[in-house]
């Protein structure tokens, strides 16, 4: 069966927004924190740092304002749950640029990553190979006899206005949780996943105005857009 894009599932998200040095961050902490937390629950502050703050908010996701940017993560997303992703960016953006006096932004991203989990090492290698996009000579190269591969592909187009960033990956993910001495719970196992990522980097190149910006249409456009082209890159 051919890779397709409905293959994988999305594991990561990441909006971000640069903009020139906001020093009005040190006056305005408290106010985009409280506006923050009366819109969407916040589980826990991350850091009240003079040039940054940072939240978890609902649980997975991760809010951060720093003099320079703003970033907002979601570390275990589903794909029935991006528009309250979207919604949660367009909230921190207005309380960003409202708080701030941002008018220009010097740089918009979205980055979200996608991966297909495999039995085994071999088997995502060769989904990756699979796609046409890789040639990896056998045998022994530059010295070394493989006796494994991660192969890894990227590729960065770009046009006036945007441009995106496109890797493919196999991966090993490794979890491991070490509790402390005082710990009176379970025992987790170690767990190991062998996976094929995909992850896309879209970014513009120019500099964009503030109120030009509908942050949840921009990133609505942009996931669609993903997930139309996507195949061009994985079905043979």
């Amino acid at each position: 069966m051919p890779l397709t894009f409905s293959d994988f599932s999305p594991v990561g998200l990441a909006f971000e927004i640069r903009y020139p040095d906001a020093y009005l961050l040190w006056d305005h902490a408290g106010q985009m924190s409280q506006e923050l937390r009366e819109i969407h629950e916040i589980t826990r502050l991350v850091s009240a740092d003079p040039g940054k703050i940072a939240f978890i908010a609902e649980g997975t996701r991760e809010v951060s304002w720093s003099l320079g940017s703003m970033i907002v993560l979601d570390h275990r997303p589903r794909n029935s749950a991006f528009e309250s992703f979207f919604t949660l960016c367009k909230d921190c953006f207005e309380i960003a640029t409202r708080n701030l006096s941002v008018s220009e932004l010097k740089r918009v991203g979205f980055r979200p990553t996608f991966s297909k989990n495999f039995p085994s090492k071999e088997e995502a290698v060769a989904a990756l190979l699979s796609t046409g996009l890789l040639y990896t000579p056998a045998g022994k190269n530059f010295n070394v006899e493989p006796a494994g591969r991660y192969p890894e592909y990227a590729i960065r187009c770009e046009d006036e206005k945007f441009g995106y960033l496109l890797r493919l990956v196999v991966q090993e993910i490794n979890y491991e949780f070490e509790p402390p001495p005082q710990w009176m719970g379970n025992v987790v196992d170690p767990t190991h996943e062998q996976r094929l990522t995909l992850d896309i980097d879209y970014y513009s190149r120019a500099a964009i105005a503030v109120g030009s910006l509908n942050v949840s249409e921009w990133l609505a456009q942009v996931t669609h857009a993903i997930r139309r082209d996507a195949d061009s890159y994985l079905a043979r």
